[in-house]
C-alpha cells in the first residue's frame, strides 16, 4: 500500500472524525521499515501499547523499574504490583522476553499511578507514607512545577480510566488499575486551567459538571476549561471595614484629589476628625459666588522693551525646541534616530540630553526666520543643503538662504510683524462721566419728576438741558412730534450711558483711518462719517461727516465703532505705482509690492525692495494707505510733489537747414567781425542755427572748410542718431518710450537664446518685470539687460530672477488662438490685440478686431500677458 493509498483508507474509514494531526503517529509507524513489514508492524503495536494499555488474561508481569530500564527512562511510572505476586515476579525474571514487553506495554501513560488495585482508593495515601519503598517511589515521580491537581479532580479521572478498563478488559486477579499520581504539595482551593482537543471538549465538561464541578469553557481561546471548585463572598460589613480602614489622614498634610471637579488639585488638609467619612481640604475654589472679569491679562508691557535686533538675540536659542518639533539624537543609544518632540517637561530623568539632539526641517516645512537679517521673514523651505535651508518667501516669491539654526515651525495664517511694536507707553485720558447729549436721563425732582429720555440739546457751561419725554404711553410710535422739555441738570440722573470705544491696556483703541463711525455722545452726536486720523496722544479723532462733507474732531470715547475699514480695496492697487510722501525717500515714485496692516513692500524704481510705513504712501488719487485722504494743504503739496516728478518732455529738434544767401566777396573785415561767434546759441536741447552770414559758403567752391557747418552736415548728424537709435539693441521697441505706458501693467513674454547661462533657459519663457522691465527683486538691470523672471524647476516652483542681456532675448511667437499680442508695425502700431488663428507654418497670425480682419507676421508682433497674472 502506498502512502496516498494508505490516507484514503483512513479517510473512508473515519469519515469527518478523521484528523491528519491525530494519526501521524501511526501513518509514521507504517511506512518505518523501509520494506520490512515486520519492523513497521512491531513499531505499530507499541504505538497501540503506549496509548492503548490493556490488561492481560493471566498474571500481571511487571518488570522493575531499576531492573529492567535505564535509571531516569520512565520517571512518571509507579509500576508496582498488588500483594501477592512477589512470586510472579521472579518467575517473570527467569522467563522469556515476551513477559518484559508485555510489561513495557502497559506503560501506556506516563502521568498514570498504576500501583494500587480496585479497593485501594481510600488507604492511598497510607500506602505513600507506610513504607519506606513508597517513599522512594514517589521521589523518582518528576513532580510538575506550579500548582498541581486536587485530590478531587484526581479521583474523578481515575474512576474515567476505571470504567474505560472495565469495558474492554475483563477482570483478573493480576489486572492493574490506573490511578493519577498524587503530590504532597496539593493545594485546597486552587482553579484548574485543561487544555483538551476541542472535539472532547463538551464530553469532559459534562462529566466534570456532572460531578459537581463548575465548568467555564473559554470563549476566546478553544479548548480551555476553568474548573473553580469554591467562591468565597466577602460581606458588606467586612468589605466596609477593609475599605475604611486607612481614613484617618496625618494634620496637617497636603494631598492630592484623584476624582471630581479638582481632580489633580492639590489641597491642605486641615480637619481629619469626620465620623460621616469626609475630610475637610483646604483648596484654591474654581467656581466663584460673584463675576470674574473675562479674558487675558498682559504680563509684560512690550513697548518697553529694547526695538533692535538684540530682542532676537535674547529670545532665541539654537537648542530650544518646543512640542511638535523633529529632531534627531546625535549621541547615545539612539543614534541617528528620528523622532518628534511630545513633551518639553518630561517628569522622569532620562538619558538624552538637549545638546545631543538638534532640530531637522524638511522640503515643504513652513518656516519663520528668528534671528540673523532676514528676522521676521516667512516662507517654505524647497531646498536643504547642509546647513543652509533655501526659504521661498511667502509675501514676494523670493528665494532666500538660511542657516538652519535661524529658523522655526509656524504657520502663515497669521499677519508678518518683522519687528516689535514701536509704540510708547502712555496713559489713557479718563472717561468722561458728565452729561453729555445723547445720553438716556431720568428726572428726579420739579414739575417733571418721573419722565425720562434722551438729551437732545444740553449747551456747554449751561445748567438747563432739553429732552423728550420717552415715555411710548404718551409719545407713540413719533417722538420727534413732541416738544422739548427743559429742566435743570441737577434734578436728573443718568440712566444709560452707550457702549462707545474703551481703552484696552492690550490694544489701546481698537480704531484706525478709514473705519465708519457714528458719534455716540457729545455735542456731535448721531453724526456718522469715516475716520480720517487718530490721535492717540490726545484721545481724539477727526471724522468726515456723510452729511455736509465736514471734518469733525470728537473724542474716541464718543463714538462707536460701526465697521472696519475695508482693506481690500487697497489690494487692487498691488502692483502699481504710488508715491512716497513721508521718511528717507520721500518725493520719489515706487511701486507698490505688498501690503500689510502698518506696512507695506515697495520698490523705487532702479532699486531694490524695501518696507516702509502705510502712512508715508500715497495712491495716484490722494489716499493714504492706512485709508486717511489727504486734506487740502496736503493734497496741493502732494500735487505738486508728482509734478515736478515727471521731467517736461525736450523741444523737438530743428532739422530744418540753414537759408541759403547769395554768394558775397569775402573782406578781411567779415572775417574780423566782433560778432562772428555770438550768432551761435548752445542750449540744453541741442544747437540752434541763427542767420549768419559768414556761416554760409559758396556752393559753387571747390574749397572745402572744416569749421563751417553746412546743410549736409545737419543732414548727416540726423541719419547717425537715427540709426544709433535703431541699433541700440535688438529688441529697439522695448529700449524706447513708445510702448512704455504698455509694459507698466503687461509682461512681455520672450525666449532666450542658447549663449545665456549655458543654454538653461533656452526652452523656456520668460517674461519681463512689471511696470519698470529695467528692475526687478534684485535690483536695477545693468546697462543693455533686461529683469526678466521665470519659474525654478526645484521644489516649490519658485520664481527666479535674472537680468538678461537685451541681445540674448527674441521675440516668443504665439502657438494657439486667444493669446494676446502687442503690434509693434503696421497701421495698428501700439494696440494689443487677441489671436483669432495662428498658422505656424506660415509664422503668420489672424485678427479680428470687430468688423476688420488682418494678418500679422511674427516679427510684427510681441506676446504679451497681463500683469497681475504673475505675482
Amino acid at each position: 500500500m502506498t502512502y496516498p493509498q494508505m490516507e484514503e483508507a483512513l479517510l473512508s474509514h473515519l469519515g469527518p472524525q478523521y484528523s491528519a494531526d491525530d494519526w501521524k503517529d501511526a501513518r509514521d509507524a507504517l511506512f518505518s521499515g523501509d520494506g520490512n513489514d515486520s519492523i513497521a508492524l512491531a513499531n505499530l503495536l507499541a504505538l497501540k501499547a503506549r496509548y492503548m494499555p490493556q490488561a492481560s488474561d493471566g498474571p500481571s508481569k511487571m518488570m522493575h523499574p531499576a531492573k529492567a530500564s535505564p535509571a531516569g527512562a520512565f520517571p512518571f511510572i509507579l509500576d508496582e504490583a498488588e500483594e501477592g505476586d512477589d512470586e510472579d515476579e521472579d518467575e517473570d525474571e527467569e522467563g522469556d522476553g515476551d513477559g518484559d514487553h508485555r510489561a513495557r506495554r502497559r506503560q501506556a501513560n506516563p502521568f498514570i499511578d498504576d500501583q494500587a488495585g480496585e479497593d485501594e482508593d481510600d488507604s492511598l495515601f497510607d500506602d505513600e507514607t507506610g513504607s519506606e519503598d513508597g517513599i522512594m517511589r514517589l521521589q523518582n515521580m518528576t513532580c510538575l512545577t506550579g500548582p498541581s491537581a486536587k485530590d478531587t479532580l484526581a479521583v474523578a479521572i481515575d474512576k474515567i480510566f476505571v470504567k474505560f478498563g472495565e469495558k474492554n478488559i475483563s477482570s483478573s486477579k493480576g489486572r492493574l488499575s490506573y490511578r493519577a499520581a498524587r503530590f504532597p504539595d496539593t493545594s485546597k482551593s486552587r482553579t484548574y486551567l485543561l487544555h483538551v482537543h476541542r472535539t472532547a471538549t463538551p464530553y469532559i465538561a459534562e462529566h466534570l459538571s456532572s460531578k459537581g464541578f463548575s465548568v467555564i469553557v473559554s470563549a476566546w481561546v478553544p479548548g480551555q476549561l476553568l474548573s473553580v471548585k469554591q467562591y468565597l463572598l466577602i460581606l458588606d460589613e467586612e468589605f466596609g471595614v477593609v475599605k475604611h480602614s486607612n481614613l484617618k489622614l496625618p494634620n496637617p498634610s497636603w494631598v492630592r484629589i484623584k476624582h471630581g471637579k479638582y481632580k489633580g488639585d492639590i489641597g491642605y488638609v486641615f480637619d481629619s476628625e469626620q465620623s460621616t467619612g469626609f475630610v475637610v481640604v483646604l483648596i484654591p475654589p474654581r467656581e466663584f459666588p460673584y463675576s470674574m472679569p473675562h479674558g487675558s491679562k498682559v504680563l509684560l508691557d512690550r513697548s518697553r522693551l529694547p526695538n533692535d535686533n538684540r530682542v532676537s538675540d535674547i529670545i532665541h536659542d539654537e537648542k530650544f525646541l518646543r512640542v511638535g518639533d523633529a529632531v534627531r539624537v546625535l549621541r547615545g543609544e539612539l543614534y541617528s534616530k528620528i523622532g518628534t518632540v511630545v513633551s518639553t517637561d518630561y517628569i522622569f530623568e532620562i538619558d538624552l540630553r538637549l545638546k545631543d539632539l538638534e532640530r531637522i526641517f524638511r522640503v515643504g516645512d513652513t518656516v519663520r526666520v528668528v534671528a540673523g537679517s532676514y528676522l521676521g521673514v516667512e516662507g517654505h523651505i524647497i531646498q536643504i543643503f547642509d546647513d543652509i535651508c533655501h526659504v521661498c518667501q511667502a509675501v514676494s516669491k523670493e528665494e532666500l538662504q538660511v542657516s538652519k539654526y535661524y529658523l522655526e515651525c509656524c504657520s502663515l495664517n497669521h499677519t508678518l510683524h518683522l519687528r516689535l511694536p514701536i509704540q510708547q507707553k502712555f496713559e489713557p485720558f479718563p472717561d468722561c462721566d458728565s452729561i453729555q447729549v445723547g445720553d438716556e436721563i431720568k428726572v428726579l425732582a420739579g414739575e417733571h419728576m418721573g419722565k425720562y429720555g434722551v438729551i437732545e440739546w444740553f449747551p456747554v457751561g449751561d445748567t438747563q438741558l432739553w429732552f423728550r419725554d420717552a415715555n411710548p404711553i404718551f409719545t407713540g410710535d413719533d417722538i420727534s412730534t413732541l416738544p422739548l422739555i427743559k429742566v435743570t441738570a441737577t434734578f436728573v440722573r443718568q440712566t444709560h450711558i452707550a457702549q462707545t470705544m474703551k481703552f484696552m491696556r492690550e490694544r489701546g483703541y481698537d480704531v484706525r483711518p478709514g473705519d465708519f463711525v457714528s458719534v455716540a455722545r457729545g455735542p456731535e452726536y448721531q453724526t456718522k462719517g469715516v475716520v480720517q486720523s487718530v490721535d492717540f496722544r490726545k484721545a481724539h479723532l477727526t471724522l468726515l461727516s456723510e452729511g455736509n462733507a465736514s471734518l469733525i474732531d470728537v473724542p474716541i470715547g464718543f463714538v462707536m465703532k460701526l465697521s472696519n475699514a475695508d482693506l481690500d480695496s487697497l489690494k487692487e492697487i498691488i502692483g502699481q505705482e504710488v508715491l512716497i510722501v513721508g521718511g528717507d525717500w520721500k518725493g520719489f515714485r515706487a511701486t507698490l509690492y505688498g501690503l500689510g496692516s502698518d506696512l507695506c513692500t515697495v520698490a523705487v524704481h532702479g532699486q531694490a525692495r524695501i518696507t516702509l510705513k502705510n502712512q508715508d504712501i500715497v495712491t495716484s488719487y490722494g489716499m493714504r494707505l492706512n485709508g486717511a485722504i489727504l486734506e487740502a494743504p496736503d493734497l496741493a503739496s502732494f500735487c505738486e510733489m508728482r509734478k515736478r516728478s515727471y521731467l517736461p518732455s525736450p523741444h523737438q529738434r530743428n532739422i530744418t537747414p540753414p537759408e541759403r544767401f547769395p554768394p558775397a566777396s569775402r573782406t578781411d573785415s567779415s572775417l574780423s567781425s566782433p560778432n562772428m561767434w555770438t550768432t551761435w546759441n548752445t542750449s540744453a536741447e541741442g544747437i540752434h542755427i541763427a542767420d549768419n552770414p559768414s556761416s554760409s559758403a559758396h556752393p559753387s567752391s571747390s574749397t572745402f572748410d572744416p569749421w563751417t557747418l553746412n546743410a549736409q552736415d545737419i543732414q548727416d548728424n540726423i541719419r547717425a542718431n537715427s540709426e544709433e537709435l535703431w541699433d541700440s539693441g535688438p529688441l529697439p521697441w522695448l529700449m524706447s518710450r513708445e510702448f512704455s505706458s504698455t509694459f507698466l501693467k503687461h509682461h512681455a513674454v520672450l525666449k532666450v537664446s542658447p549663449s545665456f547661462m549655458g543654454g538653461r533657459l533656452h526652452k523656456r519663457f520668460v517674461f519681463t518685470a512689471v511696470p519698470d522691465p529695467f528692475c526687478s527683486t534684485n535690483g536695477p538691470a545693468p546697462t543693455g539687460c533686461i529683469s526678466a523672471f521665470c519659474t525654478s524647476n526645484s521644489a516649490g516652483a519658485a520664481l527666479q530672477h535674472y537680468h538678461i542681456p537685451a541681445k540674448d532675448l527674441h521675440l516668443a511667437p504665439p502657438r494657439k488662438k486667444n493669446q494676446r499680442c502687442l503690434v509693434l508695425d503696421g497701421d495698428s502700431r501700439g494696440q494689443i490685440v487677441t489671436v483669432a488663428k495662428c498658422n505656424a507654418k506660415k509664422n503668420t497670425i489672424d485678427v479680428i478686431t470687430g468688423t476688420t480682419f488682418f494678418t500679422l507676421r511674427f516679427d510684427q508682433i510681441c506676446m504679451v500677458e497681463q500683469g497681475h497674472d504673475f505675482p
